[in-house]
């Protein structure tokens, strides 16, 4: 059995914007500042590259803090971490060694360390044996010896305060940038699992073509999930199997009845005096879009409306996955389910409205978990003060895969 080694041995959670990671110490950890080796870092998963010269420009925060103003030629700004897995080896080797700086102190305090720190990672419970051999490569090359994966939705259950050691199954989603992941758990081990790349991104693109399609005018990913993250949100009615999501809680459905959303929503935005839909400047390609006479940057805009078609496309293709996944299991193992619920993790699963959307498509409570951020890496940490998670073998294919 493993010893663990306080100080020396680390948590990591790969996410595809957002890398957390923490060392193994006594004590209570917290997401901000906090005593050295008793806090949770977190970097932006960004990578700048330049083409030109095959180099890694900037990593980390540094790369996030560049990449907001313009490039200079030949320089891309890359995510390394794509769904839970590595998309490009070189940056991903990059941003891991700038987390181990932060978390030990620099260069120098690694090169004085005589053996290298161990690791304790995340990694889709969906992921091949290559996928892990890959991760396990990059996690070597960036100065980590031992390296244990753990399954996300595990990670991600312990850290919301599941009792999935027991033999009682529940049921966990955990909605991040890239991946959105929903699994059984039971006995502490993960008995089914299904993930797709819904996560955040998916719902940034969904948005990116309903303002296209609304507007004539191509925005930015980063201005989609600018607006998805200000005031984007799902209507408290919005159903997954109609083809036309209800508009904003903020437009309403209108007098008349039978009328149709787009038309409800202008007869009483016309009838208000104030201010009701947010507006959002634009910029970029506007084709046959005229300018705003009230917008100070004389841009075209698009508002809370265009944002809430997008979420319901988006939403609607991640919720239909979710009910064929539950459809799918036993008629025991669902009735065995439905008592608890559904809980929900991941900075994706914040979305308002869309814990209520997932409850009302599966007929089961869908609560939210109280640190969703930051469950995975809370579990990661809370799995590590055991000497048994360190020597745990991860096996592939997974057992809810062999009888198939």
């Amino acid at each position: 059995m493993a010893t663990i080694r306080p100080g020396r041995d680390l948590v990591l959670d790969l996410g595809t914007s957002t890398l957390r990671l923490a060392r193994v110490a006594a004590g209570k950890y917290t997401a901000g500042d906090g005593a050295d080796g008793r806090r949770i870092i977190e970097l932006p998963a960004l990578t700048l590259v330049d083409r030109q010269r095959h180099s890694v420009v900037a990593v980390g925060n540094q790369a996030a803090i560049i990449a907001r103003g313009t490039l200079p030629t030949g320089v891309e700004a890359v995510r390394p971490l794509r769904d839970g897995l590595v998309a490009t080896f070189d940056p991903a080797v990059a941003l891991v060694r700038n987390a181990l700086h932060e978390a030990m102190g620099g260069e120098r305090a690694l090169r004085r360390l005589t053996r290298r720190p161990r690791a304790l990672y995340s990694l889709p419970s969906t992921a091949t044996d290559a996928d892990r051999m890959i991760m396990h490569d990059v996690l070597h090359y960036a100065g980590l010896g031992a390296d244990t994966p753990v399954p996300v939705a595990l990670a991600a259950a312990v850290g919301a305060e599941l009792p999935v050691k027991g033999s009682r199954p529940r049921v966990l989603c955990d909605l991040g940038a890239g991946l959105a992941e929903i699994a059984v758990l039971a006995n502490g081990k993960v008995q089914v699992a299904r993930s797709w790349p819904l996560g955040g991104d998916w719902l940034d693109h969904t948005i990116v073509r309903a303002v296209r399609r609304r507007r004539g005018l191509s925005i930015t990913h980063a201005m989609a999930e600018a607006s998805r993250r200000q005031f984007g949100a799902l209507d408290e009615a919005y159903d997954y199997r109609s083809s036309n999501p209800p508009p904003p809680a903020d437009e309403g459905e209108g007098d008349a009845e039978g009328e149709t959303p787009r038309r409800a929503g202008a007869r009483r935005r016309n009838a208000n005096t104030q201010q009701v839909m947010a507006v959002v400047g634009a910029g970029g390609a506007f084709g046959d879009v005229g300018p705003n006479p009230h917008s100070r940057s004389n841009l075209p805009e698009f508002n809370a409306r265009d944002v809430a078609s997008g979420l319901g496309d988006g939403v609607r293709v991640l919720i239909e996955q979710i009910v064929w996944f539950w459809e799918d299991l036993e008629a025991g193992l669902r009735t065995a389910l439905a008592a608890d619920g559904l809980a929900l993790t991941g900075g994706t699963a914040q979305l308002p409205g869309l814990a209520a959307a997932i409850s009302r498509a599966l007929g089961v409570p869908a609560t939210l978990a109280a640190d969703p951020c930051n469950a995975t890496i809370r579990g990661l940490i809370e799995l590590s003060n055991d000497a048994a998670t360190w020597g745990t073998t991860w096996p592939w294919p997974p057992e809810w895969e062999r009888g198939s």
